[in-house]
């Protein structure tokens, strides 16, 4: 730590790593962070109306910056043994920068109806949404990423009905948009409908299986669609860059000017992926729900994957975009089990469940493969994971 002088030890390789010098004499640096959060909801009842009818709506605003503040300075060290001196103490740094900026702006406006005529519920919704995000980095002060916002919007209709808790019906849809894809490509209809059978409300069930609280029998079915963070940034506007690597001669003199060039092949048509997700469920409950049991099937058809062409060829120049290609198939069982109850004041439950999950690459596009194995369609997320040879252990002796 220190040299018989007194002064801090170290050379040229170790003088940053006394740990001492590093605590008290080489400054300080910190980042500090501020956060503001505004929710504003109103709601109010239109019985005046019609009962049941009522109209919400909804502003958030969150806010997140940070800023470093920079006091460091320089060590200086000296050999332990020959005294020679490693670099030089600096005056205390006095800079600060802004490092990045969030923020995100949501907007909800919603209608809706929920009534009950004598063994019929009705609830309806109708509701639109948006939501903007705005990311600013910064450095030494300067913006070096200050993209557009980011913007979401959503048109979303629901109507749900149910007879005497026994029968139900469920449709919805929605059109949701988003700004960083071509206008012809930004908004998709997405929908989902369900039917659902409660038996254990039937009177021949209720009246002789009284330990019997839910017996419900439900299937759904709906498509939707998603953006994938790979979209990329307007990524269907052709781009083009300043390139310090392509050098162009003018004049008489030969004067060299730097070029630009294509910045990747843009892609107009490239879309939110979807899937297309199937669900048949069974809800069991025992004595007042004290013991619950869920057991479901699914299959989801995921298509329209953002993806690279494997047969993409270099004679362009430039690069193939992320294009609408793959599609995947997931599908599996699901099942649960909750007992929940309480000994006079003190509650308790005990939860189990287990699942069982398999995937399918039903398309990817590549180039034809001569041996099979090789291939990527068909396979499981899994295998797309695992590629080469596996590690068995380390050879023991000369014969193995």
């Amino acid at each position: 730590v220190y040299t018989r002088k007194g002064e801090y030890a170290g050379n040229s390789n170790i003088k940053e790593n006394n740990l001492l010098a590093q605590t008290v004499a080489s400054g300080y640096s910190f980042t500090s962070y501020r956060a503001m959060s505004i929710d504003v909801s109103l709601k109010q009842k239109l019985d005046i109306l019609t009962p049941g009818l009522w109209v919400n709506v909804l502003g958030s605003y969150n806010s997140l910056g940070s800023y470093t503040t920079d006091r460091t300075k320089s060590l200086m060290a000296f050999d332990y043994q020959t005294g020679v001196q490693y670099g030089s103490i600096t005056n205390q740094k006095e800079e600060g920068d802004a490092k990045d900026s969030y923020h995100v702006v949501y907007l909800k406006a919603a209608v809706g109806y929920d009534r009950s005529f004598g063994q019929h519920n009705l609830n309806a919704l109708a509701l639109a949404s948006s939501q903007s995000t705005s990311r600013i980095y910064f450095q030494r002060r300067n913006v070096y990423d200050g993209r557009l916002p980011e913007r979401y919007a959503d048109y979303v209709g629901r109507v749900s009905y149910n007879y005497d808790q026994r029968y139900y019906a469920e449709i919805a849809g929605g059109y949701s948009g988003y700004n960083w894809v071509a206008k012809d490509q930004r908004y998709m209809p997405v929908y989902a409908f369900g039917l659902a059978y409660n038996m254990a409300n039937e009177s021949f069930i209720s009246n002789n299986l009284s330990w019997l609280s839910q017996l419900k029998l439900r299937a759904t079915y709906g498509r939707t669609a998603q953006i994938n963070d790979q979209t990329g940034y307007f990524s269907y506007i052709q781009k083009y860059i300043a390139n310090q690597n392509d050098m162009y001669s003018w004049g008489q003199n030969g004067s060299r000017e730097q070029g630009g060039k294509e910045d990747g092949i843009a892609n107009p048509f490239i879309h939110a992926e979807k899937a297309d997700k199937f669900n048949l469920g069974l809800d069991l409950g025992f004595w007042d729900n004290t013991l619950t049991i869920t057991a479901e099937y699914f299959k989801n058809k995921y298509f329209d994957l953002i993806g690279t062409r494997g047969g993409s060829s270099g004679l362009l120049g430039g690069s193939f975009p992320k294009e609408n290609l793959n599609k995947t198939n997931y599908y599996g069982f699901y099942f649960s089990a909750l007992y929940q109850n309480h000994i006079n004041s003190f509650n308790y439950f005990v939860n189990a469940n287990l699942s069982l999950v398999q995937t399918k690459s039903v398309y990817i596009d590549e180039l034809p493969q001569e041996y099979a194995w090789l291939s990527q369609t068909g396979r499981t997320q899994k295998e797309l994971g695992e590629k080469g040879l596996t590690a068995i252990g380390f050879f023991q002796n000369y014969d193995e």
